[in-house]
């Protein structure tokens, strides 16, 4: 009698997550995340420059900067991603260095106006390096992480849930600038940026995949003696 009726509960008892549930629910949690902090420093950093005083030219630099420094990094970054046998660990410690250059950003504005601008440039242009390296990982870990059933609805719920975040961040971050003085609201609202960043890394942090095997080691080249000899 008592196993038939543990049988019965067994039926409406929820099955236990498995490692690919618990990474889906680590990568809903880092996308709404990232959202925040697409609609905080990442929308209103060009504004407060404005509002310090910078230039056009240097306004144009917070974009083309980064993207220089991507490209030149990108091959670099390959290179030393093919070699980890552990994707995780090492790009989140590149993706914490890049949240904590929003940080410096913060602080930066606290400076004389006068040439802050143009440090805030500098330091959103090295962002690009950490960045690089990290998203170059990003995508062997989301191929891992999620199997290919399942990774289109995964990435559509995603694209779906940063949309939804950003666009409440940007209504909800613009408010708050409207209600503090100027430059304390835009400072709050990086350094709100940087706490969102530094748990979507956590969280991304926490995701499990296998490790993958040691990279096979190239034969060293024969010496042209050597090589003449086998001839």
């Amino acid at each position: 009698m008592l196993s038939y009726v543990s049988g019965a509960f067994d039926r409406f008892r929820t099955p236990p997550a498995t490692r690919e549930d618990q990474n889906i629910r680590r990568l809903m949690l880092q996308t709404a995340l990232a959202g925040v902090v697409n609609g905080g420093i990442a929308t209103f950093l060009p504004i407060f420059l404005v509002r310090l005083g910078a230039t056009p030219v240097t306004v144009s630099l917070l974009t083309a900067l980064p993207a220089l420094l991507t490209i030149l990094f990108s091959l670099p970054a390959g290179a030393l991603v093919a070699r980890w046998t552990r994707l995780v660990p090492p790009s989140a410690r590149w993706y914490y260095g890049l949240r904590f250059c929003y940080l410096a950003v913060a602080i930066v504005g606290l400076l004389d106006p006068t040439w802050a601008p143009a440090l805030i440039i500098v330091i959103w242009g090295l962002s690009a390096v950490p960045s690089t390296f990290a998203n170059t990982a990003w995508y062997s870990v989301l191929a891992e992480a999620v199997s290919p059933r399942r990774r289109p609805a995964v990435n559509g719920v995603r694209w779906a849930l940063l949309g939804l975040i950003s666009a409440a961040s940007v209504a909800a971050f613009g408010q708050l600038l409207e209600t503090l003085p100027f430059p304390g609201n835009y400072l709050l609202v990086f350094v709100l940026s940087f706490a969102a960043g530094i748990l979507n890394v956590w969280f991304y942090s926490q995701i499990e995949i296998p490790d993958r095997p040691f990279p096979p080691v190239s034969p060293s080249p024969l010496p042209l003696r050597a090589q003449a000899a086998e001839l």
